[in-house]
């Protein structure tokens, strides 16, 4: 559009160069200096394609770039991790907050039922950061709260829940590559490993066994988890015959654990509780 209005004024600007012969004419002279200004500025105009935004610059992940299993697993441990604070007396104490994370895990459902994959995944992200600060409010609250303390006359003690055992499980006997050719766990892989890591890093109660074939395939996830920090005494290499559920295409497969303590659970010990923080949604790139 800008270069057929350049070649136009061009036009004009040479037919205005025959009549100034007559010198009386000042009009033409004026719109001379007008023309002169007005082209010059063409060859600065931007081609209209270089004014496009890519849609790729402004979404740089498209929806088949996420691992669709991975977000379903996270989607239930937030429903999991859920029921495992109002069990507490979190909706008890703090029903806005709780309302909040229900409403985004309930759109996450929507958007994943819908194959809206990039929404729900920031829906499963917000509900997760929300959900650590309701555990950052329960944790400030359990020295010494007249709420909690109610909730718990009210409710009797309750007892750690066992749903994040099924579901940490799930996220690890997934149809995916556990182990590469090379001997190493795989990128994809490493995201449900930091899952289970960052529930057996603050819950001491969650054991984990690994079943294969080979007793010793295993010893690369073990490594894994002991360089984190976590105690070898709550994981298990087991044989493959004995395992609950089919080994993967890797060979291995896994069962995770909570194991009562002889102590009675208290509120007061919400710290030692399961937090799987939101940085769960990050790549293993990103550590």
């Amino acid at each position: 559009m800008w270069k057929i209005i350049c070649l136009t004024s061009k036009k004009i600007f040479d037919q205005v160069l025959q009549i100034l012969h007559n010198p009386a004419e000042h009009f033409c002279r004026a719109f001379l200096c007008l023309m002169i200004l007005f082209i010059t500025g063409c060859n600065h105009w931007p081609d209209h394609s270089e004014r496009v935004v890519s849609i790729t610059d402004r979404y740089p992940e498209t929806p088949e770039a996420v691992d669709q299993a991975y977000l379903k697993s996270l989607w239930d441990i937030g429903e999991s991790r859920m029921a495992f604070v109002v069990n507490k007396g979190a909706e008890y104490c703090m029903p806005g907050q709780i309302k909040v994370v229900r409403s985004y895990l309930r759109r996450a459902k929507m958007e994943i039922d819908g194959s809206l994959f990039l929404d729900a995944q920031y829906s499963v992200a917000t509900a997760m950061e929300q959900l650590d600060y309701v555990n950052r409010l329960m944790s400030s609250l359990s020295e010494n709260s007249e709420c909690l303390d109610s909730f718990v006359s009210f409710n009797g003690i309750d007892t750690p829940s066992e749903d994040f055992s099924h579901e940490l499980a799930a996220a690890l006997n997934c149809e995916c590559d556990q182990i590469s050719s090379s001997g190493e766990i795989s990128v994809g892989f490493h995201k449900r490993l930091l899952m289970v890591y960052s529930a057996m890093e603050n819950h001491p109660e969650i054991f984990l066994s690994i079943y294969s074939v080979d007793e010793n395939a295993g010893n690369e996830i073990t490594n894994y988890f002991s360089s984190k920090g976590i105690n070898t005494r709550n994981i298990e290499n087991k044989k493959g015959v004995l395992s609950p559920v089919l080994l993967s295409s890797d060979g291995l497969a896994f069962s995770v654990d909570i194991r009562k303590q002889i102590k009675k659970y208290r509120l007061r010990e919400w710290r030692d509780s399961i937090d799987l923080e939101s940085t769960i949604i990050r790549s293993p790139s990103s550590e």
